[in-house]
């Protein structure tokens, strides 16, 4: 996971360039977030998405989400 898109597993098949509407929470949090991506590869355990638009509550959650994996990483 990215500010610019994320890896994606899923029973259902896509291609590139399919267009769909991504759902997901963080780790530790109750939010969901909702945004509109575009599928940019596609390989047989999942497919890496962009995201179309990102607001400024997915991209501090998700920078924060880094952030912390980094600090706990040293």
């Amino acid at each position: 996971l990215s500010i610019g898109g994320m890896f994606l597993v899923s029973n259902a098949t896509f291609e590139f360039g399919d267009e769909l509407n991504v759902r997901f929470s963080l780790p530790g949090s109750t939010e969901v977030f909702q945004l509109d991506a575009i599928v940019r590869w596609v390989r047989p355990e999942g497919m890496g998405i962009q995201f179309k638009s990102i607001g400024i509550r997915e991209t501090y959650a998700i920078t924060e989400m880094a952030n912390n994996a980094i600090d706990h990483s040293r």
